[in-house]
């Protein structure tokens, strides 16, 4: 996660003495870059994984899930920071509460939350009505928080790329109009322009501005 989010969140994360930093669904598409670019910065974080034959090079890696409260426990032990990511899932709200409530009990001083642009109590995608509730859950949390909301993830595209080599387009149901598009490796507004509401030192960080793709009539040409 190179350039102005790294600047930005480390700004935050100086405000803790961060001994240990936990980051979950290290071996996503999101986490586990994460993890590697902590390893770049000289840190030794701690990788919650279920397989631990996927585990990221030259972290602390821990084996667990979200569903195993022994393995949470375990996992948040002497726990500093939380960077807190995980699958979609019906179950996701409960998940995460779930593991906020260990952090509270570990005594976790910050939480990094990885959300969504458009998460909302009245979205009409139940996944973005997921997210706010668990930045909500985050919000009354004794920590203090950065919340990331990235929008459409490039990577995503590539589960498209079949289809588009047979017919050159990408399509989806997203409308007329321009989406920024955002690299996994830095979910945060990265060289785009921060949305920032600072609240002490708490932080909102969303992907708003360029590099966008212009969609029009719910698909777009394949090059």
């Amino acid at each position: 996660m190179p350039g102005d989010f790294w600047r930005r969140l480390r700004r935050d994360l100086r405000r803790v003495v961060a001994n240990l930093i936990l980051i979950t669904a290290a071996t996503g598409q999101v986490g586990r870059e994460v993890v590697a670019e902590l390893v770049r910065r000289g840190e030794r974080p701690r990788a919650l994984v279920r397989d631990v034959s996927r585990s990221p090079a030259n972290a602390e890696v821990t084996e667990g899930s979200f569903e195993d409260d022994a393995s949470l426990a375990r996992a948040l032990r002497s726990v500093d920071v939380l960077f807190l990511a995980g699958r979609d899932s019906p179950d996701a709200v409960a998940q995460h509460r779930r593991v906020l409530e260990h952090a509270r009990g570990a005594g976790v001083q910050h939480v990094v939350k990885l959300s969504a642009l458009g998460a909302s109590p009245t979205s009409p995608v139940g996944l973005m009505r997921d997210h706010h509730e668990v930045v909500e859950e985050v919000r009354r949390g004794p920590w203090s928080w950065t919340l990331l909301r990235p929008h459409l993830y490039m990577q995503n595209l590539l589960r498209a790329a079949d289809a588009g080599r047979v017919d050159g387009r990408l399509e989806a149901p997203m409308g007329d109009g321009r989406y920024p598009l955002v690299d996994t490796a830095r979910p945060g507004p990265g060289p785009s322009r921060a949305n920032k509401h600072r609240r002490g030192h708490f932080r909102v960080l969303s992907s708003v501005e360029p590099p966008t793709a212009r969609l029009r009539s719910a698909s777009t040409p394949f090059a």
